[in-house]
């Protein structure tokens, strides 16, 4: 295991963990301006994934390197095997501002990727889309540095 993409890791996660603890407001703001009840499911599904990511910055190197290849972060690859056809496909879990349908980075906000993030390596979920839903199995899990949050994308 490298230790430089290790520590490279825990410093984009420390900088998630710190940019949700001192710029909230602002994320909800932007991404979810009315309030009610999506915004405040916005905000437990935001808490739920800070104490998880907390959790994880807690382990020592080796559970935190294990945890890299297993749990679905914002900056996650995630190879998805349809249940369906068999088909694999993998997305890169991003910020809002990194959304590019073309590269499969789909925002954590997405519907796919709400139900993607904080997922472990070999789950079987069914994915609730707005065009209707589908059941896969997450065949691999890495994390791929794209975590960070950019205003402009």
């Amino acid at each position: 295991m490298n230790p430089s993409f290790g520590r490279g890791a825990r410093t984009q996660l420390i900088n998630q963990l710190l940019y949700f603890d001192e710029q909230s407001s602002a994320f909800l703001d932007d991404f979810c301006p009315q309030q009610g009840k999506e915004r405040v499911n916005l905000e437990k599904f935001i808490e739920q994934y800070t104490a998880v990511l907390e959790r994880l910055l807690a382990q020592d190197e080796v559970q935190f390197m294990q945890s890299l290849y297993s749990k679905v972060l914002i900056g996650s690859s995630v190879k998805v095997k349809y249940d369906d056809d068999g088909l694999e496909e993998t997305f890169t879990i991003v910020f809002p501002t990194l959304t590019a349908p073309d590269k499969n980075y789909v925002s954590f906000l997405s519907p796919m990727g709400r139900q993607l993030l904080l997922a472990t390596s070999g789950a079987v979920l069914t994915i609730e889309i707005p065009a209707g839903s589908f059941t896969v199995t997450i065949e691999e899990v890495k994390y791929a540095c794209s975590g960070e949050f950019t205003k402009t994308g």
